[in-house]
């Protein structure tokens, strides 16, 4: 299988070459490197130390670290198997709390002293330093061996971020301008757009960082304001071949740990056995840009923008996979653990009947009338009620109600009423009362499930008529005071 400028026999060749031999001949070369991970990727490690080892390793670890806290900055550096290392003073956070961090050739390594239970003994952070013009995978092998050599056996490896870029020599204003009319199809609701005074719009951030997150900025603003000199060379003469555009703009795919997983993408060889199918559905299925306005139900037969072909072509060319074997990515939904708790849910439902009473009949004339309302609203969607309730037991994985571990985690806006959350708090009551087994059950009578008026149901929870009257007068009370 034929690969792009970053084949095989690159990776075999930079990964038996020195980090500083690598970095002689980037910096003698003047092509243009456009894309490629970007630094942020992160990898902890599950192994054993020698013991001995370990112990040496810790008292040079300590005696840094002391000289780092007293301000002596020519004894926190450490030389650990020919490679220096800065100590930092204090600890940090990755996961959990690293008494030792230490820093050098752009990669951070987070040493954990005691490392007990799930704890990953090692954590590395690789930079911008250590990525930017190189392959990941060649700097990854030389970490392994440098680990191995240190004393650290590896039994499991998983990557927790990955940060996937390219650049074109575009203004981000051409992208914010096809997304605001409407030309894009995305999977992320959440969107922000920022700028200033003298421009407008100099990013566009889609989706959330915990998961996928996708962020079109203006990479030549950001390398005009910058004060890292140092960044802004390396930049410059390992990635723009020593010109400065006149447009540049960055698009990057950022990953966390819960959607690296729903990929399927567990270790570094997942990730590059799985690197081509994975922006081939980040830039077409995850995000896309159309040629003209999305038209709804028929956006699988739209031409792409020549714009987004273009960042496609990119991130083809810079991610091409293993050049041994490539596999797809089977994308699967992300399951969150229940937040609330049943109680919690009825309580939400309680509220949305509430308001949805209040706008609509007013008040109730004693607590009878809301309980007849409550009826009135089950009888007249019992059927949907079922078959809804049913969709959402097997959509959540409910075993034994909807409390269940696997189950994912939703609100409810009490603060609008109309139908829908009518219905919702229906379909959240019946959840939090019946069983999944009962609601698989073919010709079940929902109505016979449905606890009686003032007796608490199985689940141990009841919708209690006074509370529900007090509740709907409050919501009046609050309706007249708005108006």
């Amino acid at each position: 299988m034929k690969c792009s400028s970053r084949g095989v026999t690159k990776r075999i060749e930079a990964e038996t070459t020195s980090l500083a031999q690598y970095k002689n001949e980037s910096q003698q070369s003047k092509r243009k490197i456009l894309g490629g991970y970007d630094g942020g990727v992160e990898v902890g490690y599950n192994g054993t130390w020698n013991e001995r080892r370990f112990k040496d390793l810790l008292d040079q670890l300590e005696i840094a670290r002391t000289a780092a806290e007293n301000e002596k900055s020519d004894d926190r550096f450490v030389t650990l198997e020919d490679m220096t290392f800065a100590v930092q003073a204090h600890g940090g956070n990755c996961g959990a709390h690293y008494k030792y961090i230490i820093e050098g050739g752009g990669i951070k390594v987070y040493i954990h002293a005691n490392p007990q239970g799930p704890i990953q003994p090692v954590r590395i952070r690789y930079g911008f330093e250590s990525l930017n013009g190189r392959d990941l995978f060649a700097v990854h092998a030389n970490t392994l061996e440098w680990l191995q050599k240190l004393g650290f056996r590896i039994e499991k490896e998983t990557i927790s971020r990955a940060d996937l870029q390219t650049m074109v020599f575009h203004q981000v204003a051409e992208f914010a301008a096809l997304f605001l009319s409407n030309h894009v199809v995305r999977r992320a609701r959440k969107h922000k757009l920022e700028g200033s005074s003298r421009h407008p719009i100099t990013s566009i951030t889609l989706g959330s960082i915990k998961s996928v997150q996708l962020q079109i900025y203006d990479k030549r603003q950001e390398l005009l304001d910058t004060r890292d000199e140092v960044k802004l060379q390396m930049l410059m003469q390992e990635c723009l071949g020593g010109e400065f555009p006149d447009e540049l703009t960055r698009i990057e795919f950022r990953l966390g740990r819960a959607a690296l997983k729903c990929f399927g993408i567990n270790t570094m060889q997942d990730l590059l056995e799985k690197e081509r199918a994975l922006v081939e559905y980040l830039t077409h299925d995850w995000f896309r840009i159309f040629q003209g306005e999305k038209q709804k139900g028929n956006e699988t037969r739209q031409a792409i923008h020549p714009l987004w072909q273009e960042v496609q072509e990119l991130f083809f060319e810079y991610f091409p996979g293993s050049c041994i074997e490539r596999k797809p990515i089977e994308h699967k939904s992300r399951r969150r653990e229940l937040k609330c708790t049943g109680k919690d849910l009825v309580q939400q439902a309680v509220g949305c009947l509430a308001t949805a009473a209040a706008v609509v009949k007013g008040m109730f004339e004693d607590e009878k009338s809301a309980l007849n309302y409550v009826y009135e609203v089950l009888s007249d969607n019992v059927k949907r009620l079922f078959i809804r309730t049913s969709e959402r037991v097997k959509e959540l994985g409910i075993v034994r109600g909807v409390e269940a571990p696997n189950a994912m985690d939703w609100h409810l806006d009490p603060r609008f009423a109309c139908a829908s959350s009518v219905m919702m708090c229906c379909k959240n009551f019946a959840l939090c009362t019946v069983k999944a087994k009962s609601m698989k059950t073919s010709g079940t009578n929902v109505s016979a499930m449905m606890p009686s008026p003032g007796v608490r149901s199985s689940a141990g929870f009841g919708l209690r008529a006074s509370g529900f009257g007090k509740k709907i007068a409050d919501e009046r009370y609050f309706c007249n005071r708005k108006k």
